[in-house]
């Protein structure tokens, strides 16, 4: 997920500019689809309510976006996934890390309440 810069604005547990992995997995918790679905959103993009747009990665192939699926799944409110969940799907030398330059001030970023 990280050569995919998921986590610019997604976390595990904690919305960001997108909602948290595991409000996706609690969103789509009994439905059966829910990898098939989860997975055509990564690919097409999302257009909700709110003020951010998740843009589409047709570069993310069907299958990779199921597995990216698969893992947000197995995520439930407050419980890390296990280790052996999170998919390995760059090579770590090729990719930087999530606490790249873009990630590190996005995460720093809150916004300020105006009185």
């Amino acid at each position: 997920m990280d050569r995919y810069r998921c986590t610019i604005c997604h976390a595990e547990h904690e919305t960001l500019a997108g909602p948290a992995f595991a409000d996706v997995a609690a969103k789509y918790a009994g439905d059966r689809l829910a990898v098939s679905k989860i997975a055509r959103d990564i690919r097409s993009g999302v257009r909700s309510g709110a003020p951010w747009h998740m843009p589409p990665h047709p570069e993310v192939s069907p299958a990779v976006a199921r597995t990216m699926a698969r893992y947000i799944m197995s995520l439930s409110a407050g419980t890390p996934a296990p280790r052996e969940a999170i998919p390995r799907l760059c090579n770590d030398d090729a990719w930087p890390r999530p606490e790249s330059l873009a990630c590190s001030l996005f995460r720093r970023w809150r916004p300020i309440a105006v009185d």
